[in-house]
């Protein structure tokens, strides 16, 4: 089992990965919507003795929920209406705030929210407000806006849930610790920094994930959840050996491998005449015997799998392509 710093870190730097991600996702108009929430989260351990990170989870406000959804709704000329109303849950006497949303794009929605009669805070002065606001933002969750893999909860409720419990006393309490003390705990600062740590890691990614058609914001999704960059690697280079062996691998596609690896299509038809002494017409991928089709095949896992690999891959087809220049 890894030991409780590293179980810390890994957590943290997934939690940044999905900050990063959020913002990047959100188009500029929301982002300032967007609240990044310090949470305690249990990373591992035994129940007796838990191991508590302290990480940045994204949230976004309930009012940009619903200037999006608004603002989507009259791009497209489609009609959008909210209706809200209060009722008491009959079993435990608690008052509740319905939010039922009608979409002509998306359907209908309902949801709710507890109203905190005789609360603090925020809730002290406007639990009406606060309960009916929630029920709308969950309501809007549902149907995705504002959601980065968090919850439906929006960035008021989270707040609000924070402000109850610190309130009370027990803000520096683990979750489910005995009595509301302290748990045992293993704690690290969150990490400020907002650049990715590794250039290395960020091409390679970039890399694989051209050679697998995905776009930036999928391949960050993967990096996001994935439980570290090298597990991120791992997996995108097993489905890139797959693709690239795959009987339905096309000899067209070999241009756009060699593109992932920053070779351009023309130097790497270069490349592909004097190594196999094919034609050198338009296309001489197109004129790879079998055999041969299979050894470049196996020639670009090699060079996914090993940067050594692809570096002298590209200085070669540089060469190539310099020496037919001259």
């Amino acid at each position: 089992m890894a030991d409780p710093q590293t179980l810390i870190r890994e957590a943290q730097e997934k939690a940044e990965r999905l900050c990063r991600l959020a913002v990047a996702q959100t188009p500029a108009d929301y982002q300032s919507f967007i609240t990044l929430i310090e949470q305690r989260k249990k990373v591992g351990g035994p129940r007796s003795v838990p191991i508590w990170a302290t990480v940045r989870q994204p949230y976004l406000s309930a009012d940009g929920r619903i200037k999006m959804a608004r603002d989507q709704h009259r791009e497209a000329g489609k009609r959008f209406d909210i209706q809200s109303e209060f009722l008491v849950e009959p079993t435990s006497g608690q008052l509740l705030a319905r939010a039922t949303l009608t979409s002509e794009i998306y359907g209908m929605a309902v949801a709710h929210a507890r109203v905190f009669l005789g609360g603090e805070g925020v809730n002290e002065s406007n639990p009406i407000e606060n309960g009916e606001t929630s029920a709308v933002a969950r309501a809007l969750g549902m149907w995705g806006f504002g959601c980065f893999g968090t919850g439906i909860a929006s960035a008021d409720e989270v707040l609000r849930v924070v402000e109850r419990r610190d309130s009370r006393g027990n803000g520096g309490a683990a979750p489910g610790s005995a009595n509301g003390g302290p748990a045992s705990t293993a704690t690290a600062p969150v990490a400020q920094d907002h650049d990715v740590p590794n250039d290395a890691t960020e091409t390679e990614l970039a890399r694989l994930g051209q050679a697998l058609g995905l776009r930036p914001g999928e391949v960050a999704l993967r990096r996001a959840q994935a439980p570290s960059d090298a597990d991120a690697v791992t997996t995108l280079r097993g489905e890139v050996t797959a693709r690239v062996l795959s009987d339905e691998m096309p000899r067209e596609a070999l241009p756009s491998l060699a593109t992932g690896l920053g070779v351009e299509a023309g130097a790497y038809r270069r490349y592909l005449v004097a190594r196999y002494q094919v034609a050198d017409g338009e296309a001489p991928e197109s004129a790879l015997s079998e055999a041969q089709f299979r050894e470049e095949r196996e020639r670009f896992v090699r060079r996914y799998h090993d940067a050594g690999t692809s570096l002298g891959f590209r200085d070669q087809c540089a060469r190539l392509a310099g020496a037919s220049a001259a």
